[in-house]
């Protein structure tokens, strides 16, 4: 981002957006896609595209 205005936007939007899209349903349909996975204590797992990169463990 090297446009100051999508440096604004992304500033005010993205806790919006995680707000919404890493609660509940979503976070809940997310996280069923990795429920079958092996990994090792405290893992995390970052999803990288897509949206602001949240991070859960």
């Amino acid at each position: 981002m090297n446009n100051s205005w999508n440096k604004v936007i992304y500033k005010f939007w993205s806790p919006v957006y995680d707000k919404i899209f890493n609660s509940h349903l979503f976070l809940d349909a997310r996280k069923s896609l990795f429920e079958e996975l092996d990994f090792h204590d405290h893992a995390k797992v970052l999803f990288v595209g897509v949206g602001t990169g949240p991070i859960w463990s």
